[in-house]
């Protein structure tokens, strides 16, 4: 059984943590580019006929290309599988969409004139200042991103005001540079924050998959028998009970066929426990290898086996029992340097189920039949008279 604890105290891989944060990431990039294009429309608008034409059409023509490669590139990015994801291309179109949307927005400084258009300064300021925040937060997921696009804006800003040698530009540059270590701080908390919560939750998926293992493993242990393999009498209990309702609405017969190992307490006398324990595995892969995979073979208690054969009639049933008796009399069992001879005792019953309790019936008679196989000379399949035959 796997050991909880092992997986529990399991260091959570750093490239699967950032892996799942540039999925948070891109999922939630399509709203940058959203925000690029409203504010952007409005410093276009802002400006408008109050700076040289041309050079708001580059800047505009700029941020629009930008923009629909941004969002056709992020697109492609969320449609594709997980392991395409990494390809070099795609670093590098982050890497140039988010470095052009920094260097745009810090050129705006060129279009500032507090004197003359203070209105459209302040407000292309108070937008910087939007941006840079959201930013921010974006770049949690992924800190190099704070440096492509948050330095630019508060640094070309800070760069601007400073170079102005005024009281005024002077305090200004010192709101923008504190902004920005808020900025930064808020950013290398939230990654922080970011990561600790994946992997918080990578531990928790990997205790929850440890968790349903064990308890399949702990479903099959109850319901396997420890020294062959097979299903145990816990798990037949069960089966039966659906298989007898399945053939009940059907209306096909099943048939149950319970055996026991001739002289098995001899042996054990003679040769030890642990050569029939060795018999009792070989003889049950025997049996397995011989019957069909829809049947179920299952230990009922010690050396005694129940074979459930569906939708056999009594016949049929009989017919492929007896080729399993030949087959475990003509086969050697080898167990160390010695070849021991086996056979089997067989009782073989089969019905069509009329009522949903009457299969207990037939397991009795099965049994009932195989104590008599012993009792006539162990080595045979004793069958059930049939209503013809009586």
């Amino acid at each position: 059984m796997q050991n909880n604890n092992l997986i529990i105290d399991k260091p959570v891989e750093a490239d699967l943590v950032d892996r799942i944060l540039a999925k948070e990431l891109y999922a939630k990039a399509l709203g940058t580019v959203y925000s690029h294009l409203i504010f952007g429309t409005i410093f276009l608008f802002l400006f408008y006929s109050k700076v040289e034409l041309s050079w708001l059409i580059i800047w505009g023509g700029v941020l629009f290309s930008n923009a629909i490669i941004r969002f056709l590139f992020i697109r492609h990015w969320l449609k594709m599988p997980e392991n395409q994801r990494d390809q070099p291309w795609m670093s590098r179109m982050a890497f140039m969409t988010s470095l052009v949307n920094g260097l745009l927005w810090a050129s705006t400084v060129f279009f500032l004139d507090f004197y003359h258009l203070p209105f459209e300064s302040v407000a292309t300021s108070i937008m910087v200042f939007g941006l840079a925040a959201a930013a921010a937060v974006y770049s949690a997921y992924f800190l190099p991103a704070f440096y492509l696009a948050v330095t630019p804006y508060i640094g070309s800003y800070i760069l601007y005001h400073t170079t102005q040698l005024t009281y005024e530009s002077a305090l200004m540059a010192v709101v923008f540079g504190v902004f920005g270590l808020m900025l930064y701080s808020q950013a290398t908390q939230l990654n922080t924050t970011h990561r600790k919560n994946i992997a918080q939750r990578i531990e928790n998926d990997h205790l929850i998959e440890a968790l349903k293992e064990s308890s399949l493993e702990y479903k099959k242990e109850s319901n396997t028998d420890f020294l062959t393999g097979v299903h145990n009498r816990r798990y037949f209990d069960r089966m039966i009970k659906m298989l007898w309702k399945r053939h009940l609405i059907d209306e096909k017969p099943l048939c149950i066929v319970m055996c026991d190992i001739d002289n098995f307490k001899t042996f054990n006398d003679s040769y030890g426990h642990a050569a029939g324990d060795e018999i009792l595995r070989q003889v049950t892969k025997l049996i397995l290898d011989n019957i069909r995979y829809s049947d179920s073979l299952c230990c009922y208690g010690g050396e005694e086996f129940v074979l459930v054969l569906p939708e056999t009639a009594l016949d049929e049933g009989c017919e492929k029992i007896e080729r399993l008796r030949q087959k475990i009399e003509q086969h050697s069992f080898v167990i160390g340097d010695q070849k021991h001879q086996i056979t089997l005792s067989f009782g073989v019953s089969s019905r069509v189920p009329f009522n949903m309790e009457d299969y207990q019936e037939l397991v009795a008679l099965a049994d009932q039949l195989m104590y008599q196989s012993k009792q006539t000379g162990r080595n045979n399949v004793t069958v059930q008279v049939t209503a013809e035959e009586a």
